[in-house]
């Protein structure tokens, strides 16, 4: 757990023990055999316990959560989503719920990945299922369509709740 590398407790422990080998050569001189030993004695346990701190001993426990990020999916289910896609074709709105529809193939591979969610808007934004979203939606709007300005109105309505919660 050193940040230093294994090389560097080694070198340590080392000198640690060079510095106790030195310090207990030179007590037999002038000391009695009891006090030599208790010196001994106290010398190593210090050796040991800061080549222990040298060490780093440490239990790491690791929580890993994997967040997915979001995707949004809007279906506009304005009043001009009844306009047909192509000259003699099906509405949008036909259109948009064969694509999403096709979603089980086309969007397994975001699903895995990000955490998908629909929304239909109009002049609201609303949250609907994925099978609501495959299904051509009525329009609930009956002014103007403005993702910008529902989209905002949405994610302050969401961060008021998250403050509040």
């Amino acid at each position: 757990m050193t940040p230093f590398g294994p090389a560097v407790p080694l070198i340590a422990a080392l000198l640690l023990l060079a510095g106790l080998a030195l310090s207990l050569r030179g007590l037999h001189t002038y000391l009695a055999a009891w006090q030599r030993g208790t010196i001994a004695v106290l010398r190593t346990a210090a050796a040991l316990a800061v080549l222990a701190l040298l060490l780093e001993p440490a239990i790491v426990y690791k929580k890993v959560s994997r967040i997915r990020s979001r995707v949004a999916v809007l279906v506009d289910t304005s009043g001009s989503m009844d306009f047909p896609s192509s000259p003699g074709g099906p509405s949008r709105r036909e259109a948009a719920a064969a694509w999403i529809g096709g979603g089980p193939r086309r969007l397994a591979g975001l699903s895995s990945r990000y955490a998908v969610s629909y929304y239909a808007f109009d002049a609201e934004t609303r949250a609907v299922t994925a099978g609501a979203a495959a299904a051509p939606l009525d329009a609930k709007g009956r002014g103007p369509t403005s993702s910008a300005r529902s989209t905002r109105r949405r994610g302050a309505t969401s961060r008021s709740r998250r403050r509040s919660s």
